[in-house]
């Protein structure tokens, strides 16, 4: 009788895990049967009203319950209000099984989209910047997918970035955020945003970049009539912390702790029309800082600036790496879809200043090298002729020396020629002519205040 007895539990046992399971699988697979051309609109609504965007003109939609029940929208199109921003396929809608029992009530959980194009330009992400700030949302995935951001008439693309992976909610500590992982320009980035819903005036965002690794982290706080905050970018081992404030009309910036950074800058921006005053200090650095970086940057975008960007931008070093050079300036000014030097000054330690009166790159044979013309103002005489150790019967009434500065900066290697005292050699500037010039190379101040020396003898 047990032995029978426990073959009946076990056998009732099975029964009621097969019915369990069975009852599952209908559950489960029962909205399959659903006539959803019906519900067409109320999702559509119901989408409107968890995402505050549309996406209509929908076109299929199925069942599917792996790995959770969720409506798969075969073709639709998103709205962003207005805007199309982009055409959707097999977009996944997880919704709330036991609601969708009852028509009238579908509860959406989340929206998963993958490999779509967003085409944005200033009107579209001008909405979005708002629905991030303002709208409330339910969780929403994008993988896979690419950005198109494209010129005010939505003629040209001009920036491409792959998304990866996004993903945007708010979360059970009631706040909304925004972390994207993907690329642009080539180079991989991390995007955080996020924002406290029950201090709506405050938000936070870090970015990073790899290769070349870069941190931005900002913190914003709005009022009526300005926004304040602070922002700090680190590049390698250098850091930026600025404090900001803009309103409708202009943005206003200063660095925090000057002393202490390689970098720090001022200044301000007028929006209406564009035009800026940026003062930037660049300290402890090298001469390829101003050669390779920012000279190179100029040479190669001077007659290549956009039509609305206008302004001055005035840059000084300061405790520059060199045994003779300490400190100096150069101030660019951006107008007319050009880059001008306005004025440029090095300073010679106890002795004058450098100034740079014309300057280009230029590649040869694979290599790429800079050329200057300089003019050497002499201030202290005494100082320069007992430096250069020149013989008392050469020393003259010496007040500037031109010459031609010019530095392979794939090989680091140097060579002067046209060197003139007091007044400047005629010539053209330009690579043909310079050419036929001798060019005498030099890795040495004792080389180069040899070279001085003799140029003195020479005119004795």
């Amino acid at each position: 009788m047990r032995k029978i007895f426990r073959k009946f539990n076990s056998f009732e046992a099975i029964i009621i895990v097969f019915s369990i399971f069975f009852s599952i699988i209908i559950i489960l697979s029962a909205p399959a049967l659903f006539n959803y051309k019906k519900l067409q609109s109320k999702i559509e609504n119901q989408i409107e009203s968890n995402y505050k965007f549309k996406i209509n003109k929908i076109n299929g939609i199925k069942y599917r319950f792996f790995p959770s029940p969720h409506l798969l929208i075969e073709n639709s199109k998103l709205y962003l209000i207005k805007n199309e921003i982009s055409e959707l396929t097999n977009t996944k809608v997880y919704i709330s099984l036991f609601r969708l029992y009852n028509f009238k009530d579908i509860k959406i959980k989340k929206i998963f989209i993958e490999k779509a194009n967003f085409n944005l330009n200033k009107s579209s992400f001008k909405s979005f910047l708002n629905h991030l700030n303002n709208e409330t949302i339910k969780k929403l995935i994008i993988k896979k997918s690419k950005i198109f951001y494209k010129d005010e008439n939505n003629d040209e693309v001009i920036l491409i970035s792959n998304l990866n992976q996004l993903n945007y909610f708010i979360n059970k500590n009631n706040q909304k955020k925004l972390n994207i992982k993907g690329d642009v320009f080539d180079t991989k980035f991390n995007f955080l945003w996020t924002k406290v819903l029950s201090n709506n005036n405050q938000s936070e965002f870090e970015l990073k970049f790899r290769d070349p690794t870069i941190l931005i982290q900002n913190k914003i706080t709005k009022d009526k009539t300005e926004n304040n905050g602070t922002i700090k970018i680190k590049f390698i081992d250098n850091k930026i912390n600025l404090n900001y404030s803009y309103n409708q009309d202009a943005i206003k910036f200063n660095s925090i702790d000057k002393n202490y950074n390689k970098y720090s800058t001022e200044g301000n921006l007028t929006l209406k029309p564009f035009f800026f005053n940026i003062s930037t200090k660049i300290d402890n650095h090298n001469l390829d800082v101003l050669i390779k970086t920012i000279l190179f940057n100029y040479f190669n975008y001077r007659n290549n600036v956009h039509k609305n960007i206008n302004g001055n931008l005035n840059l000084k070093f300061s405790n520059i790496q060199n045994a003779y050079l300490n400190e100096g300036y150069l101030n660019l000014v951006f107008e007319n879809e050009k880059i001008l030097i306005k004025n440029n000054n090095l300073n010679v330690r106890k002795i004058g200043s450098i100034k740079m009166l014309r300057s280009m790159f230029y590649e040869e044979k694979g290599n790429l090298s800079f050329i200057t013309e300089l003019q050497i103002i002499i201030e202290n005489r005494e100082e320069f002729y007992r430096r250069f150790s020149t013989p008392i019967k050469n020393r003259i009434d010496l007040e500037n020396i031109f010459l031609i500065l010019e530095q392979d900066l794939d090989n680091n290697k140097f060579t002067i020629s046209n060197i003139s005292f007091n007044k400047k050699n005629d010539f053209n500037f330009n690579i043909k002519e310079l050419n036929l010039v001798e060019k005498i190379p030099f890795d040495n101040f004792q080389k180069l205040r040899n070279l001085i020396n003799n140029k003195l003898d020479e005119i004795n």
